[in-house]
């Protein structure tokens, strides 16, 4: 099955939208293509990809990311998105540097929001720590700076806790009172190491009142079952993945 010109399927599959959409080999999904569910199924279909490390799919993105980093209406907006995203998530140092000048030099404030939070995806924990440095700057819109640790909370969970607790005073500073006390929760909730949870009790024991810590419990919550599914559930799928194309 091809979809577009951009990724490829060959052999039994399956793929679920939501509960509106369903599509598998024996039912097939050309007579569903069109419009707005052909994109939207196109952005999920390379975005599982993509999260899957399929290298065809990277390279792919990369040498669209370098057609748009030179002329920004190079690609069709539904193909401009998902491309932006790839590319940023397994940015190399040469493009998340052409990310960067693409933020700096945004024309208007919806591109310029979307630039710095795609510096904040990057896997690479070097260049993932180079985001969030730049969110103690006077670079990135203020209303911009939480959204940054937002998102790389969502690469990788430790590394943008660690980051917000060490800079405490800064980050607080951005947010709305009535904020406060659910954001570094919401920091440690995506973490997949049990070993999170300490630190964020500690945390709490520190900064959040025994009155306000519902986030803090089902931040313990999301990680405890991160982690259950990391070593419990993930081997039997690989187990089970190895035997099924084996």
């Amino acid at each position: 099955i091809n979809i577009g010109d951009f990724i490829y399927f060959q052999g039994d599959f399956k793929l679920t939208l939501g509960d509106k959409f369903t599509a598998d080999a024996y039912t097939g999904i050309d007579p569903m293509l069109g419009g707005a569910l052909d994109s939207l199924l196109r952005a999920a279909l390379l975005k599982a990809m993509s999260e899957l490390n399929d290298e065809t799919t990277i390279q792919e993105a990369r040498q669209r990311f370098a057609k748009l980093a030179k002329r920004p209406d190079s690609l069709p907006a539904e193909e401009r998105r998902i491309s932006l995203e790839i590319a940023a998530r397994h940015a190399t140092e040469a493009i998340w540097n052409q990310l960067h000048v693409l933020a700096r030099t945004a024309r208007n404030n919806t591109d310029r929001q979307l630039y710095y939070q795609l510096l904040a995806t990057a896997m690479d924990p070097a260049l993932l720590q180079k985001a969030l440095a730049l969110s103690l700057t006077d670079e990135p819109p203020a209303t911009t700076r939480a959204t940054i640790l937002s998102t790389a909370a969502d690469s990788s969970a430790e590394q943008a806790f660690d980051f917000a607790v060490a800079h405490r005073e800064a980050v607080v500073s951005w947010l709305e009172p009535t904020t406060q006390n659910r954001f570094f929760p919401r920091l440690a909730g995506p973490a997949k190491n049990e070993a999170m949870i300490r630190k964020l009790k500690d945390y709490a024991d520190s900064y959040i009142p025994t009155t306000a810590r519902r986030s803090v419990d089902v931040a313990v919550g999301q990680i405890s079952l991160n982690a259950m599914v990391r070593a419990k559930r993930l081997p039997e799928l690989t187990a089970w993945l190895s035997a099924t194309t084996n």
